[in-house]
């Protein structure tokens, strides 16, 4: 294995690991959305996940960017 593959390899891992991180994270925050909203409207589910999407990319996007300010 070379380096560069090497490299590769850990930064898919850190953020395999950032991903399955913020994931449980989101996971735990939506069932204690729903058991706090038992009654909620599909609307309300629709803006809750939305909100969930961003957060997701909003940390998927921190780890890349840190990824990239660490290999220059």
């Amino acid at each position: 294995m070379t380096k560069k593959n090497l490299a590769r390899d850990l930064e898919k891992a850190k953020l395999l690991r950032a991903a399955e991180e913020a994931t449980e994270n989101l996971l735990a925050e939506a069932v204690e959305w729903q058991a706090a909203h038992p009654k909620a409207t599909l609307e309300e589910m629709e803006v809750f996940i939305l909100q969930l999407q961003q957060q997701f990319g909003e940390r998927l996007s921190q780890v890349l960017l840190e990824q990239v300010g660490s290999s220059d």
